[in-house]
């Protein structure tokens, strides 16, 4: 999924909780969670090839989740006025197990994916990941789109 939905989940726990633990651990249980819905995201235009080269859409689409996700961060803390550290701690649990994205973006030497935490971690989200295949990316866009619907509907509420 990409990072804007993720996030708006991880708000909406971390608003109705109030806590700090619970956002964190609500954000990163989410996240597994979301990956589970058939989805599209960056890895679907190439599905994760062992060699393969970032494309000029990974970057417009990651821009644009980007700008999204800082959007529905302002929104929260600048205009419906929520703690600054819980939104945060929120967006930072929620999308944190994203980092590995980070390898393929900018074929960093250092792969984050192979540091033993997050090996593990990396390896489970690729087992419970449900990409969509390419043809079938306007459904996994339905769905984040109904996610992020769903989560403004709910942060509006509050």
């Amino acid at each position: 999924m990409f990072i804007t939905p993720h996030v708006l989940v991880g708000a909406s726990i971390a608003v109705s909780t109030g806590s700090y633990p619970l956002a964190i651990i609500g954000g990163v249980a989410s996240h597994f969670l979301l990956d589970t819905i058939p989805h599209t995201d960056w890895g679907t235009w190439h599905s994760y090839k062992k060699d393969f080269k970032v494309m000029k859409l990974d970057y417009i689409s990651l821009t644009i989740d980007i700008i999204f996700a800082l959007a529905v961060f302002i929104w929260l803390v600048a205009i419906k006025k929520f703690q600054f550290w819980l939104i945060f701690t929120a967006f930072a649990s929620s999308s944190i197990l994203d980092i590995y994205a980070l390898d393929y973006v900018f074929n960093l030497p250092f792969k984050f994916r192979n540091l033993p935490v997050l090996k593990s971690i990396y390896l489970f989200l690729n087992k419970t990941h449900f990409k969509l295949k390419i043809e079938y990316w306007p459904l996994g866009l339905l769905t984040q789109i109904l996610v992020i619907a769903g989560g403004i509907w709910f942060l509006q509420g509050y």
